[in-house]
């Protein structure tokens, strides 16, 4: 835990560079878009190009937006669980805590 505050503290920790997708089709996927990307580049004008870019650079930001969401509603909701299960905890370890009976076997919360 130590090691992750200090990382953090020195700005050291940023998972949208540090992340790369495992998938076997992202390699495949990247270097298609780069070779579309040649391609284009050759058989447009440099003006009509460099606006593909444009248009590119937006959506890449606008993917950049939605990952950040993406990653904001995974840390709460990663947070919110483990609140959860340590107030569940504490009230197990108190003996306050709420029996289910099923026919396998009791469910205990």
């Amino acid at each position: 835990m130590r090691k992750l505050l200090e990382q953090l503290y020195n700005g050291q920790l940023n998972p949208l560079e540090q992340i790369v997708s495992k998938d076997p089709a992202y390699h495949t996927i990247n270097r298609q878009i780069t070779e579309a990307m040649n391609m284009w580049q050759g058989r447009l004008a440099e003006e009509d190009y460099e606006e593909l870019e444009q248009l590119l650079d937006l959506r890449s930001r606008l993917e950049t937006l939605d990952m950040l969401a993406s990653f904001e509603y995974g840390f709460q909701l990663g947070v919110s669980l483990i609140v959860e299960s340590v107030a569940g905890w504490e009230d197990w370890l108190k003996g306050e805590f709420l029996i289910i009976e099923t026919s396998d076997a009791p469910i205990i919360f």
